[in-house]
């Protein structure tokens, strides 16, 4: 019974090792934000950053609070409501095993690309209210979010790969 619960719990029940690695590894960056956050949370100086925008040169600072983990919780949300998303809508039983493994594997590929930017947000938080940073890098997001605008013709192209 255990092994079924991990099993439908991390969907690796006939996954491909790589589909079931990159599952793996979107829990280890939602691990990462949430351990580098607490670290960074517990060093934290009385004032902290608290919001950053790419159009206003300052950020937000206020005083020392829980309002420092928006980002980790936030990428939370959107990990876990991706995985039922991905399952509930995109993922559908009735693919074939190829079809499903390629969709999953898109899926996880987008997941980790959001926990990156999340991950971006939270140490450019970090950094500024160290004062050793001065916010987002725009290029940085910019190349994320490239990659995961990308996905969306990989995927059709592996799946036509697929269909012949």
């Amino acid at each position: 019974m255990a092994k079924n619960l991990a099993s439908r719990i991390f969907r690796m029940r006939g996954r491909k090792k790589s589909v079931v690695l990159l599952l793996w590894a979107n829990y280890i960056l939602l691990g990462v934000n949430w351990g580098m956050s607490v670290r960074a949370y517990l060093k934290l100086p009385g004032r902290m950053a608290l919001w950053l925008s790419l159009w206003r040169p300052a950020p937000i600072i206020v005083d020392k609070s829980l309002r420092f983990f928006v980002y980790p919780v936030l990428q939370t949300i959107v990990f876990f409501a991706g995985l039922a998303l991905a399952g509930k809508f995109f993922i559908s039983a009735s693919d074939s095993e190829d079809l499903a493994n390629l969709k999953a594997e898109v899926s996880y590929l987008e997941l980790i690309f959001s926990s990156l930017l999340f991950i971006h947000f939270q140490t450019s938080l970090i950094f500024l209210s160290f004062g050793m940073g001065s916010g987002v890098n725009g290029f940085y997001l910019a190349v994320i979010v490239a990659v995961l605008v990308m996905l969306i013709p990989y995927y059709h192209i592996r799946r036509r790969i697929l269909s012949r």
